[in-house]
């Protein structure tokens, strides 16, 4: 059942429109807005889809395209008016409009409609997505930074990332201190050699094992760490995780 806002002060038009929402086979739920009030509490109402007029006396559709961006509320909006030039038509989607009808030509009104909730669907399907990305990401994030072992994430051989454990560990007074840095800066020159093996591995994709490895701290105490290390691939390419 899709909950329509008709903004609309002619009640011929807006059985109308009526008609030929039924006629498509849409389901819905009206409510109707003859003034900037009833409007305002037509938006209280959480309407899935507006129809308005793009006149009406004392209120015009582009006020309320204004309405809905202050209230940051996410309602697609088709305006349907009996005349209308392409300028107003073309400021009217700048301002939000979802699309736009002629009083004569409804025949696609519910092509129209299913395919602007179509719309509306999928945004608020990525959106929620995205929202819970970031949930995960501050989730893993917090769980990283809580774990009593350095972790480094290395972007084209310069961290990019070490939590609170690994500047400790390095002796760094903040990350500042490591971030861009190559892994070279740290790693004792005797096992220069072999991180470049492991380096190589990695980039070809084959798994490396654990191994211990001389690290050379900021302080200049040099001091002995088991390495585990693999590949990660984000958003931003493909990192090394260690």
């Amino acid at each position: 059942m899709v909950k329509i806002l008709f903004l609309e002060d002619n009640p011929i038009d807006i059985e109308l429109l009526k008609y030929h929402l039924r006629k498509a086979d849409i389901e819905f739920k009206e409510t109707i807005a003859e003034s900037k009030e009833e409007f305002l509490a037509g938006l209280d109402e959480d309407p899935d889809l507006i129809l308005a007029d793009y006149n009406l006396p004392q209120f015009t559709a582009i006020e309320a395209l204004e309405i809905i961006k202050e209230r940051e509320r996410e309602i697609p909006l088709i305006i349907v008016t009996g005349t209308i030039s392409e300028v107003v038509a073309v400021e009217c989607m700048k301002k939000g409009a979802s699309d736009y009808l002629l009083k004569d030509r409804l025949t696609r009104l519910g092509l129209a409609v299913n395919h602007v909730l179509q719309e509306a669907k999928l945004k608020e399907e990525k959106q929620k997505a995205e929202q819970e990305l970031k949930e995960s990401e501050a989730l893993y994030r917090a769980l990283v930074e809580m774990l009593p072992v350095a972790v480094l994430l290395y972007l084209d051989s310069k961290i990019v990332y070490v939590n609170p454990e690994g500047v400790k560990q390095l002796a760094a007074l903040s990350e500042d201190d490591l971030i861009g840095r190559p892994p070279h800066d740290f790693v004792h020159e005797s096992d220069i050699e072999e991180l470049e093996e492991r380096v190589e591995k990695l980039i070809n994709y084959e798994a490396v094992g654990s191994t211990e490895m001389l690290i050379d701290r900021l302080d200049g105490e040099t001091i002995v760490v088991d390495v585990v290390s693999t590949q990660l691939e984000l958003a931003s390419g493909m990192h090394t995780v260690t």
